[in-house]
């Protein structure tokens, strides 16, 4: 008689995981400005002024209820002069070089201005950015699916990434992309279902690596300011090689007796086709390497994406700095710990731009307009999933993948 839990689990676990989302994107707003604000010295007193700015470059005209303001900044974007014209007529003249210790002068805009501003025509060269990198990630897979003795077009190989991708930025509820575009390459590919699944596996490990080689060749360039962020880096990347070598090693699976093993392991039949399925590509280590080097050119395509959203916004900082603090924004938003990481891309953006002066509403921003570009060249997925011949229902594929989980615990019990 099965138990009852994980029916429960399976209905507790969807609706915990958009709690968190709401609760996490319910705090990230929580320490968004909105509007414009100006801080100021008066006196021993710091001020804020909430108001709106007006201007783009190195002057900008602020106005609130209370005060206007004409404010420059020089060429590091600090404000040197502020001139002040309050409401009783009073006019004020502030300069950087006259304050005092622990004075200073701010201004920032909120997230309504940030977004109004946004610098359209180059925001829109993001997406050519990240088509292509998305059309470099199709034909890693498709060297993958050939290399491991598949008869794949290119073709299908295009349509179902989109369409892997497609659910990754739509589709409610456990389904993945991963998971829709295993099922899909599952039935093409019906008397090599575990040859076809790896693939697909394989291909995602590739595009993790690639995204923390990226970073990590990065990261030495300013190890001062990222080096908290290279331990988790270089740690998974010794673990990923490290871990490859020795599955790849015939001493060390002889060593430990690997084919035993896997016979006194629940899911035996199953992980056996894994383990050859993957055990395949060490007769094709040029392919991986490829596919490795498409991976990192992948990224480098999607963060330069990221840069110019970020320039586009405004964003000041080093494009370097991208190629550090992305990628594990991206790692931890696609945790499966909420609903295509809403929440959880947003804090990881905030939490980690801060490190390197970005305003939480212009990281905020920044997410929110990647997650836009995302969802948008997506969309050609949606388009696919819904006129294919083979078209198949969200709904069938959880039911498929239930399906099986259920018939290999019968094989076990």
């Amino acid at each position: 008689m099965t138990s009852s839990r994980p029916g429960v689990l399976k209905r507790i676990w969807p609706i915990a995981r958009i709690i968190l989302a709401v609760g996490l994107i319910v705090l990230v707003l929580s320490l968004q400005q909105f509007r414009d604000r100006l801080e100021i010295p008066d006196g021993t007193v710091q001020r804020s002024y909430s108001g709106t700015l007006q201007g783009k470059g190195k002057t900008l005209e602020f106005t609130s209820s209370e005060v206007d303001a004409t404010v420059e900044r020089g060429d590091n974007d600090q404000v040197v002069r502020v001139d002040l014209r309050y409401r009783d007529g009073r006019q004020v003249e502030l300069r950087r070089s006259d304050l005092k210790p622990g004075q200073n002068m701010v201004v920032a805009h909120g997230m309504i201005s940030i977004m109004r501003n946004i610098d359209v025509p180059l925001f829109l060269v993001s997406f050519l950015f990240y088509f292509i990198a998305s059309v470099v990630s199709v034909y890693r897979w498709y060297l993958l699916l050939r290399s491991a003795g598949l008869d794949v077009s290119l073709w299908l190989a295009f349509k179902l990434t989109f369409i892997g991708l497609f659910c990754n930025n739509f589709v409610p509820g456990l389904t993945g992309g991963d998971l829709i575009k295993a099922i899909y390459i599952a039935r093409t590919c019906h008397r090599e279902k575990a040859t076809a699944v790896v693939t697909v596996l394989v291909d995602r490990g590739l595009g993790i690596t690639g995204l923390a080689l990226v970073a990590g060749a990065v990261i030495p360039f300013n190890w001062a300011k990222f080096s908290t962020l290279a331990w988790p880096i270089y740690g998974f990347l010794i673990a990923v090689f490290g871990g490859s070598c020795l599955f790849f090693s015939k001493r060390v699976r002889r060593a430990i007796k690997l084919n035993t093993l896997l016979q006194r392991l629940p899911f035996t039949k199953v992980l056996q086709e894994i383990d050859s399925s993957i055990y395949v590509y060490k007769s094709k280590l040029g392919t991986l390497f490829l596919s490795l080097g498409l991976s990192v050119m992948m990224h480098v395509l999607i963060l330069s994406g990221v840069a110019v959203i970020g320039r586009a916004l405004g964003i000041l900082i080093p494009f370097y700095f991208y190629y550090s603090l992305v990628p594990l924004a991206l790692i931890v938003q696609s945790l499966p710990i909420a609903p295509q990481g809403w929440g959880v891309g947003e804090f990881a953006f905030v939490f980690l731009f801060a490190t390197v002066g970005v305003s939480s509403e212009q990281a905020l921003a920044l997410s929110l307009c990647f997650r836009v570009v995302m969802m948008t060249a997506s969309l050609l997925g949606g388009l696919f999933m819904g006129t294919g011949k083979d078209r198949m229902r969200v709904k069938e594929a959880e039911l498929e993948a239930e399906l099986e989980a259920e018939t290999t615990d019968v094989g076990r019990e």
